[in-house]
């Protein structure tokens, strides 16, 4: 390509994103990207004005059938918008569901299992014999196991379950391969 087309182009280009160009001016600025092979520096421009080609042969729709589309989309965005303060909502209600039944644990171990029961105030507790403090957070842990251990006990239960049907599915097996043998 000449030297000075391609220096017009550029001219062109410029004006082109300081906002300057006319219809005409665009239209050969459009014409000269469709038709020819860019210089690799100008195909950013290039891809620019395939889009917007690709982009002005699309139809809009007129009358009716524009304002119907257009307040399909609003109520669409509306819905979403509903949807996403519906999730704020739920997202704040389960933070709230978790920071109540955290609350709610402590006070029941502090009341029920609570260290006053035990002979310990927590307020009044400041050892200063080390190993009175070893003993006293010994006897803290083995408090929290046995509370953990009377948990866990309902899971053993659920153990002998799981061996019980293990052994009715070998059971369910022999009795598949007498019946295949049995034919």
């Amino acid at each position: 390509m000449k030297t000075k087309n391609l220096e017009k182009i550029r001219v062109l280009l410029e004006k082109f994103y300081e906002g300057e160009t006319d219809r005409n001016e665009e239209e050969l600025l459009k014409s000269f990207f469709l038709s020819a092979n860019a210089p690799a520096d100008m195909e950013s421009d290039r891809q620019l004005f395939l889009a917007l080609h690709e982009e002005s042969s699309l139809e809009v729709p007129d009358g009716e059938g524009f304002e119907e589309l257009f307040f399909d989309a609003l109520e669409d965005i509306e819905k979403k918008e509903q949807k996403s303060a519906r999730t704020i909502y739920l997202r704040f209600a389960a933070i709230a569901a978790s920071f109540l039944l955290i609350a709610g644990s402590y006070f029941l171990i502090v009341h029920e299992y609570g260290i006053e029961k035990n002979g310990l105030s927590y307020q009044e507790y400041s050892p200063e014999d080390p190993e009175k403090a070893y003993k006293e957070a010994k006897n803290a842990l083995l408090l929290v196991s046995s509370v953990m251990n009377k948990g866990t006990e309902e899971l053993q239960t659920l153990s002998k379950f799981e061996e019980a049907r293990n052994e009715m599915a070998k059971i369910s097996k022999f009795h598949d391969a007498v019946v295949m043998i049995g034919k």
